[in-house]
């Protein structure tokens, strides 16, 4: 299996809308789990993470350089539960 990486750029919009689907790739999120806060997430819909992100992309100077994510899902829980608990802790 060959993996090609270019860089994300406005033109490859279709390109990326096609990788993520219908659905905007886990449940409407479109990438924007970790660059909105939770009050914003819970009010955004699927379209609007989309253009969220669309404009990221069309924005030079905060283009994404990549995006790879490739574990078991139990060491991003094990990542969570670690987090969480550092958080508890400094909370006292």
């Amino acid at each position: 299996m060959s993996t090609t990486v270019v860089p994300l750029a406005p033109e490859l919009w279709p390109e990326f809308e096609d990788l993520f689907g219908k659905q905007g790739a886990c449940y409407g999120c479109w990438c924007t789990h970790f660059r909105l806060a939770p009050a914003a997430r819970r009010e955004s819909s699927r379209e609007r993470n989309k253009d969220h992100i669309k404009a990221r992309i069309e924005e030079p100077a905060r283009r994404p350089a990549c995006w790879l994510s490739r574990t078991a899902r139990r060491s991003l829980d094990a990542d969570r539960a670690t987090r969480r608990r550092a958080r508890m802790e400094q909370q006292g």
